[in-house]
């Protein structure tokens, strides 16, 4: 059994509803590792949910919100990204898989912060979802001890908030920080067609919008916000930064009220909504570039590439519906059946640019499919659920029967 590829039995196992992609097993949302692909997102109201990382947001053409994703630092790779319905809204879910996220020092080089999150499995965090869910610690290196897990306030301006269950260490004057680590960010590209409401949650980074028509709600723990508005946007604007920074804006408001690091008015008809908060940054408020008042159209190059992910899109719904038909003739005993639908996959997979079947010889398809019915025999006897399992324990079963 070694010899099957971990990528073709990841793909099997999703399609035979052993595994969710990203590795969450039971979920209702998808999940997948960040691609290059851009993540479509429609529905006129949206959420994205950030810990680590900057922001930016542009116009876009059609009718669906689009994300690019790109992810950074050592452990990029740990991060999974989920997207779904949450409370009717249409979501994206940068997930992080640990309780301390180390901020990339070539990000954040003047800043020394240790910020705690309430953050649930599902990614969301904020005032705006239900109370709950486990501690996250952001932090910067330099503070942090690699063997003990201290927070080191030492000398000069540390900002620590939000930080819960941490134990004091007077020998070594810390914070100890308990649980997983990882050095990972995620920079956003969010392309928002007009009529789309937008809500961006993030922990730490920095946002810069630009030329966007659709309403935009900003929530941040740390960092600085730009937003550029273009000409006869009408909105309902509300900028607040509750310390370490100010409210700069540079657009006619009417019915202006001005308060302390708290700006709030009407921008043109007032038909729409900015509203920008950060704990810790500066807040501009600034008319466009005029080369940014429209979106720019695709040309004929990006249309026939959209064509062909489209088409791409097909032929990869149809290896999952073959590969789930042949998870059913394995739970109904007709083996037969199931090997000349896993051999029909393997061809269509051919027709793709990638796919982990590709590189499959018949023999190791033979062997999958053995693997695959063992498997499910040892979840009978064992009386367990799959839902009951973790990734690394189908892995160990799948390399150790």
């Amino acid at each position: 059994m070694r010899n099957v590829t971990k990528a073709l039995v990841a793909v099997t196992l999703v399609a035979t509803g052993l595994m969710l992609p990203g590795g969450a097993v039971g979920a209702s949302h998808t999940e997948a590792g960040p691609g290059r692909q851009p993540i479509r997102l429609p529905g006129r109201r949206v959420a994205i949910y950030n810990l680590v990382g900057n922001v930016e947001v542009v116009p876009g053409t059609g009718d669906t919100v689009e994300v690019d994703v790109r992810p950074g630092g050592p452990d990029a790779g740990k991060l999974r990204i989920a997207t779904g319905e949450i409370d009717g809204r249409q979501t994206l879910r940068v997930i992080y898989p640990a309780d301390v996220v180390l901020l990339v020092p070539s990000l954040f080089e003047r800043l020394e912060t240790a910020r705690g999150l309430r953050v649930h499995d599902d990614g969301t965090f904020g005032a705006a979802v239900e109370p709950g869910g486990r501690q996250v610690m952001l932090a910067t290196p330099s503070l942090v001890d690699a063997k003990t897990g201290n927070v080191f306030t030492g000398t000069g301006d540390v900002v620590i908030s939000g930080v819960e269950n941490l134990t004091l260490d007077v020998r070594r004057c810390g914070l100890v920080l308990p649980g997983r680590r990882m050095e990972a960010y995620a920079h956003l590209t969010v392309r928002v067609p007009s009529e789309r409401h937008v809500e961006l949650h993030m922990g730490m980074g920095a946002v810069n919008a630009s030329g966007a028509r659709g309403a935009l709600e900003v929530a941040i723990g740390h960092g600085d916000v730009s937003v550029r508005v273009p000409r006869g946007l009408g909105a309902k604007v509300d900028l607040h930064t509750a310390g370490g920074g100010d409210v700069d804006v540079r657009v006619p408001l009417t019915n202006a009220v001005r308060e302390a690091n708290r700006v709030h008015g009407t921008l043109g008809d007032g038909s729409g909504h900015v509203h920008v908060k950060t704990d810790y940054g500066r807040v501009r408020l600034l008319p466009a570039r005029q080369r940014e008042e429209q979106p720019r159209l695709p040309d004929r190059k990006r249309e026939e590439r959209a064509q062909r992910q489209r088409e791409w899109d097909k032929v990869r719904k149809r290896v999952e519906r073959l590969l789930n038909d042949m998870a059913e003739h394995v739970h109904a005993g007709d083996m037969d059946t199931a090997h000349n639908t896993l051999i029909k996959a393997h061809s269509v997979a051919q027709q793709l640019p990638h796919h982990p079947l590709q590189e499959c010889t018949p023999a190791e398809l033979d062997k999958l499919l053995q693997t695959i019915q063992w498997l499910r025999q040892s979840l009978e006897k064992s009386h367990l659920l799959p839902g009951q399992l973790t990734r690394r324990q189908l892995e160990d079963l799948l390399t150790d029967p």
